[in-house]
């Protein structure tokens, strides 16, 4: 059954035990009616990975300039 939706072995055995859940049909009228909501969340999230991505950023550049000078 893997084979056939193109998904591996593990994937599958999750979605179907419900550890993971796979979107198969959304309500547009709760998604219209919550869509500041989701779009905030989305926001949030987009900054927390932007904020996360830069803390790395400054500390790789931190290290190599730290060995650098050593």
């Amino acid at each position: 059954m893997a084979l056939l939706l193109d998904m591996s072995p593990r994937f599958l055995e999750r979605a179907l035990y419900f550890s993971h859940w796979i979107v198969t049909r959304a309500d547009q009228g709760k998604i219209s009616k919550n869509i500041e909501r989701i779009r905030d969340a989305v926001n949030d999230e987009m900054q927390e990975i932007d904020n996360s991505r830069d803390l790395e950023r400054k500390r790789a550049i931190d290290t190599y300039g730290e060995a650098r000078l050593a």
